[in-house]
């Protein structure tokens, strides 16, 4: 008997309600039994977003119960590349609720560690729903064109579980190899930025490529060599890869796709995706910053990220030759008119800081919360400022004073970090 998920949906004054999440059979996820990157896997049910999540958090809630249910399911995605159907899930009748193709859309731009998936093959199987014998309605996945693959080119369940012990091990690895002089997310974010760069090269094909490019694993287990290409990540891949890294490092941050314009694709500009990330503005405010990995690649192994597209803001200027497209927010347009996103479903990206995060300012004043979080400033007044009782503010290098610094009861300031 095959696994469904039932959504106990409910009707309130007008409005559709969600009541719960239940897997039958089961009390954990199918993809608990191959956990990513270590990580104890939990039943999904309504729940908070995890970190990297944006899209998640624009669903309502039975979209949110869909999309769990399809992440609990994942598994069944692995066992054959032409029948997604073990995917499936049930909805009360009566509920009210219609199934759509925004969850499906929402889960693979929100996870790109499910790799070998290509959802723009998948669809909620013509006919449905069915309904079982409580005149619930039953929804089955299925593809598009049935009997071809949903597979991106290169994966077949024969070397699928390969891979994905590959780039589970790849992530462990970047992670154990984070220097340690990198105290903040700033840092964190540098050597990430350097990693993308030094161990890809661009696919010569572009987007003619096998669509295996567009995918994280082409971004973190290319060979990193311009002689051979088919392993070697699109912008696709280098933004879908660098999401899998900024995912295990648990912050905050989207995956783009829209329009970007530079010197070498005018006058039309070409399909694109980057990052966006939220971190300390360097005053104790979160706020968001793109970085492009893709643009940002010299193509030379050895050389670390050129650093033009690296957390920065709407009025930034990275492409100084280009008249009308000077600033990041002309040259990179994720606006409704170009984004994917928004013309399939309707959903939206984060608003981008003004100015770029000055990446110079990493680790000069570290505050070391009680609660064992850490976050960088790049003045002694902001981060006293947001130190209290039980804190710890070290200096990691000269800083200027610019008033007279009040050390609160229970903080502790040192000099010499």
């Amino acid at each position: 008997m095959k696994k469904t998920h039932l959504l106990r949906i409910g009707k309130t004054a007008g409005c559709v309600a969600l009541a719960g999440c239940l897997l039958f059979g089961s009390t954990a996820p199918a993809y608990a039994v191959s956990p990513l990157y270590g990580m104890d896997a939990v039943v999904r049910a309504a729940r908070a977003a995890e970190p990297g999540e944006y899209l998640y958090t624009q669903l309502n809630e039975n979209e949110k119960a869909v999309y769990n249910a399809i992440i609990d399911q994942i598994e069944e995605l692995t066992r054959s590349d032409t029948d997604p159907s073990g995917v499936q899930v049930t909805i009360p009748k009566d509920s009210g609720y219609s199934l759509t193709g925004k969850p499906v859309f929402a889960v693979f731009r929100d996870h790109p560690e499910f790799f070998w998936v290509d959802s723009s093959k998948l669809v909620w199987a013509e006919g449905n729903p069915k309904i079982d014998t409580d005149g619930n309605e039953v929804y089955v996945l299925s593809c598009k064109n049935p009997g071809e693959s949903f597979f991106y080119d290169g994966f077949t369940t024969e070397n699928l579980q390969d891979y994905r012990d590959r780039l589970n091990d790849k992530v462990d690895e970047i992670k154990q190899n984070v220097p340690s002089t990198a105290l903040d997310e700033l840092a964190v974010l540098k050597y990430l930025n350097d990693w993308m760069a030094q161990n890809n090269v661009y696919n010569a094909q572009g987007l003619g490529a096998d669509n295996f490019s567009r995918c994280a694993a082409s971004g973190l287990l290319s060979d990193n060599n311009a002689d051979t290409t088919e392993d070697d990540p699109v912008c696709y891949g280098y933004a879908t890869a660098m999401k899998v890294l900024l995912d295990a490092f648990g912050m905050e941050n989207a995956y783009i796709e829209g329009w970007a314009y530079n010197t070498n694709n005018q006058p039309n500009g070409e399909q694109h995706a980057w990052n966006y990330v939220k971190l300390d503005d360097g005053s104790g405010q979160k706020q968001w910053y793109a970085l492009d990995p893709t643009w940002d690649d010299p193509s030379v192994s050895t050389l670390p990220a050129r650093q033009v597209y690296f957390l920065v803001g709407t009025n930034t200027e990275t492409e100084k030759n280009l008249p009308g497209f000077e600033i990041f927010g002309k040259n990179h347009d994720s606006s409704t008119a170009k984004s994917p996103a928004y013309k399939e479903h309707k959903f939206t990206y984060p608003t981008l800081a003004t100015d770029a995060r000055d990446p110079s300012a990493s680790g000069d004043v570290m505050l070391y919360k009680g609660d064992g979080s850490t976050a960088a400033y790049g003045t002694l007044d902001a981060a006293m400022q947001n130190a209290e009782s039980g804190d710890k503010v070290i200096l990691q290098n000269a800083v200027q004073v610019d008033s007279t610094i009040t050390l609160k009861d229970g903080v502790t300031l040192e000099l010499n970090g």
